[in-house]
């Protein structure tokens, strides 16, 4: 039995007493509530420098990933024309456009990968005739054709210095896709019939790329203007009748924006 007064306890050792007003009970708990709420501290703080630590670790890595791979877009306008031998009614549309992505890589150098889409078209008016020549009946040849042209050039490139303006250059091999239809329409003194085909049968070519720019670092924006040549060594050959060849000559503006 625990007396109510400490000093007068019989059982010294009766850290395990529960009986009600027992002076050993109400230190001991006290103890232990202090000791438990001690533990409890320490366990939120350590919880608290954990999640520091682990979003320290998250922004790191997303830092680092965002300097090694860069995403944006790409536009610009051609500076030459799209045929090599000036139809009549050759045409572009004076845009140039597509995504691209780079990888950055030590010693100011980088690989850049992009996916460029333009269009471009014939259209002609010529006469023929039925039988070879004259006094044959003349015909008249109505051509039309429509081109898809996409190009992916793979470019290794070094810029210089490290401040905010960057000169580069780069260089490399683009492959081109192309592809659309040609419709010739012929109108004789016997009435008129029309022939669909796709646009050209070597819808595939390659070609060297080089050129250069600067690139302009604005907070997390690259600006990157750039002259862009490329020599195709086989240009396709687009149309039915008198097919024209694509100009073997390409010269591109080009403007990227980048992240």
């Amino acid at each position: 039995m625990c007396s109510s007064d400490l000093g007068a306890c019989a059982d010294r050792e009766c850290v395990n007493c529960r009986l009600p007003g027992c002076p050993v009970e109400e230190l001991t708990g006290t103890r232990r509530s202090t000791a438990d709420a001690g533990i409890v501290r320490n366990n939120t703080h350590r919880i608290s420098m954990n999640k520091i630590v682990l979003l320290l670790a998250l922004s790191s890595a997303t830092s680092t990933y965002a300097q090694v791979l860069s995403f944006g877009v790409k536009g610009g306008e051609p500076l030459l024309d799209a045929y090599q031998n000036h139809p009549s009614g050759d045409y572009q549309r004076r845009y140039i456009v597509g995504p691209t992505a780079e990888i950055h890589l030590p010693f100011h150098l980088s690989f850049e990968v992009d996916a460029l889409y333009r269009r471009s078209g014939t259209a002609s008016t010529n006469i023929t005739y039925a039988f070879g020549g004259p006094p044959s009946p003349a015909v008249e040849v109505v051509q039309r054709s429509r081109v898809n042209d996409w190009q992916i050039p793979f470019l290794a490139k070094w810029e210089h210095g490290s401040g905010p303006i960057r000169p580069f250059i780069d260089a490399g091999v683009t492959y081109r896709h192309v592809s659309g239809t040609s419709t010739a329409e012929y109108f004789s003194p016997f009435g008129s019939t029309s022939q669909t085909a796709a646009a050209t049968t070597t819808p595939n070519s390659d070609g060297f790329t080089f050129g250069g720019g600067v690139t302009l670092k604005l907070l997390v924006v690259r600006v990157s203007p750039e002259f862009r040549y490329t020599r195709w060594h086989s240009p396709p050959l687009v149309g039915i009748f008198l097919a024209s060849n694509m100009n073997a000559n390409q010269a591109d503006l080009l403007v990227g924006f980048t992240f």
